[in-house]
């Protein structure tokens, strides 16, 4: 493949489409940085449970500079008892994509190797790709269901799913986690596995360093509807530091859900958190360039693709210990606290608040684009392909 300029073909098990525009946006944007240097075909069947594109089949093709996607949507008949639906569904699932495949290797060949994102279910395309054709492929993992703490994490599915997940890894050319913690967890789960560490990308021509002159210091947090981010947990900390001084307000931004809101209003803190929903990357972009600190508070993560963007743009970030952070918050960009340790949190934010001046954010800005900007994330990713292994 490497030989001629045909597109490195992608099987991600989450996409962006029309269904959730922010599921797996991280690994679109891995795909475009690698358009820089080559063409990239994603081939992504979603099932679409609700028929709000189809009720039967549906192929969307997008094209932008060096990348295509092809999202196929299929639905199967809501009437199904749920076990049948589940049988049927999985049946559609590679039937689409035998298809879809048998068609772009008629018009492209057959390529050398291609790549998945987040092992299953996409994995289990790769797994027929090596076993029918001697198709190689490599992994990339995101999923953070390896740590124990997450509900329905990868320890307690069923057998079948576990089998097939490490069969997955262990005829792979190599595992890609984007940290080294989730390599470990990997690693601790199928020990032959072949590990190359390479992390979330960042565009750093939307991420950069631009001097703030906010009146109050201003926070900004990234949430989610699940309890992974423990947004409550940052606003009751929240609500003990407006006690003690008001000169900041802290954005919100993300899917909050109804709870969060009413939290807010219930404790008067209308005036220093606002909440601004699901916004565009470009606008996430505009929001951190003209904030001052960010906070994550979660209670796991593999590696924050929202800290990455926040240290791009220079801002000394609060984060908990957890996954992959551990591996890019230090002294010099941030301060560490436990999960779940609302007491410290508090004693972070306020030592921030005092020593804010010490942080040299434009050598910070610096450092975190050249690890994780679409050049030396793409570099590496060729690198990897070019090996082989």
């Amino acid at each position: 493949m490497e030989e001629n300029n045909s597109p490195i073909l992608w099987l991600p098990s989450w996409y962006p489409s029309k269904l959730d525009k922010f599921n797996g946006d991280f690994i679109q944007r891995h795909a475009k940085s690698l358009t820089l240097y080559k063409p990239v075909h994603v081939l992504y069947v979603i099932k679409d449970t609700k028929n709000f594109v189809t009720d039967n089949i549906k192929v969307e093709k997008n094209s932008f500079q060096n990348l295509t996607e092809t999202i196929v949507y299929y639905a199967v008949p809501m009437y199904l008892p749920s076990i049948a639906n589940k049988i049927y569904s999985f049946y559609k699932y590679c039937s689409i994509y035998k298809k879809q495949l048998k068609l772009l290797f008629e018009k492209e060949g057959k390529p050398k190797f291609v790549h998945v994102h987040v092992a299953y279910k996409a994995g289990l395309i790769a797994l027929y790709l090596k076993y029918k054709f001697g198709i190689s492929y490599f992994v990339t993992e995101h999923w953070s269901g390896y740590n124990k703490n997450v509900a329905n994490n990868y320890f307690n599915r069923n057998f079948i799913f576990r089998f097939l997940v490490k069969k997955i890894f262990q005829l792979s050319n190599c595992v890609i986690p984007v940290s080294y913690d989730l390599g470990e967890k990997i690693k601790a789960i199928e020990s032959s596995a072949k590990i190359k560490i390479i992390p979330n990308v960042v565009d750093k021509q939307l991420f950069y360093f631009n001097e703030t002159k906010n009146e109050k210091f201003q926070f900004v947090h990234y949430t989610s509807l699940d309890n992974s981010k423990n947004t409550i947990g940052l606003l009751r900390v929240l609500k003990s530091l407006v006690l003690k001084r008001g000169d900041w307000n802290c954005v919100i931004y993300g899917p909050a859900i109804e709870m969060l809101r009413y939290f807010v209003i219930q404790n008067n803190l209308q005036q220093n958190v606002q909440f601004e929903g699901e916004i565009t990357h470009e606008n996430v972009a505009t929001l951190l360039r003209n904030s001052d600190i960010f906070i994550s508070f979660s209670n796991y993560e593999t590696q924050s693709c929202s800290i990455l963007e926040a240290l791009c743009c220079g801002i000394p970030v609060i984060a908990t210990k957890v996954g992959g952070v551990t591996e890019i918050i230090n002294s010099e960009n941030g301060v560490l606290v436990e999960p779940n340790n609302e007491p410290a949190l508090l004693l972070a934010i306020e030592t921030m608040l005092t020593n804010y001046k010490t942080y040299n954010r434009i050598i910070n800005a610096f450092t975190a684009q050249n690890k994780y900007s679409q050049t030396e994330v793409s570099t590496q990713l060729l690198a990897l392909y070019q090996a082989g292994f």
